[in-house]
């Protein structure tokens, strides 16, 4: 799965000289939370709301409203971006974002070119829909959750149960169980007729930590 199959292409940008309070109405206009910030085309830098909210005045400030009004019109997009943010190239995986957005914790990452334009954002929504996806949850269908002993063997088994079976596999994830070291998370989503008969075959393999969930 690459990012640019997954990311927002129809990007709102805004310059630099932006003043501060127009680029708080664009936010709250489309509804978005990350505004990256151009120049010729190029990215330059990032804000996001929480800037935008820390450089409000707050309540207790002792400016009357005339130096208020003042400030706030003299402030520019510039005085807040984030420059040179972390981003990612649409042909880098959607793991790769998620990686990078984990590790650094930020919410988002501007998608650019080779030449540095913006072609793009992906954001931690966008992830979810991944994982939405890849767990094939928007389908009917039984969902079978079982843990296995993590061996190089685990999945080359599960294939061999599978095969026996006339069934439309939508679905495999496996992940390491942090909460039980040694152990893997398998977790598929079939549709067939045979579904019962595969969970029984799981179960007198597997034990009855098999759970079956029918959406």
């Amino acid at each position: 799965m690459l990012v640019q199959h997954w990311m927002t292409r129809d990007v709102v940008t805004v310059e630099a000289d932006m003043p501060f309070l127009e680029a708080r109405v664009v936010m709250k206009d489309k509804r978005i939370r990350h505004l990256p910030i151009v120049e010729r085309g190029k990215l330059i830098g990032v804000v996001t709301d929480r800037d935008l909210k820390q450089a409000a005045p707050s309540g207790a400030t002792t400016l009357d409203v005339f130096e208020l009004n003042y400030l706030l019109l003299k402030m520019k997009v510039r005085d807040l971006i984030t420059r040179d943010p972390i981003t990612i190239r649409p042909t880098n995986s959607v793991e790769k974002a998620a990686l990078l957005m984990h590790d650094h914790k930020i919410g988002c990452l501007p998608v650019v070119d080779e030449t540095g334009s913006l072609v793009g954002m992906i954001t931690e929504t966008d992830l979810l829909e991944v994982m939405v996806e890849i767990l094939g949850y928007k389908e009917k269908g039984t969902r079978i959750a079982f843990e296995v002993l993590d061996t190089p063997e685990a999945c080359q088994e599960l294939v061999h149960v599978l095969r026996d079976f006339r069934l439309d596999l939508r679905s495999l994830v496996t992940c390491a169980l942090h909460t039980r070291p040694g152990y893997r998370d398998f977790v598929i989503r079939v549709k067939g007729e045979q579904a019962d008969a595969l969970v029984t075959e799981l179960k007198a393999k597997y034990g009855a930590g098999v759970s079956v969930l029918v959406t």
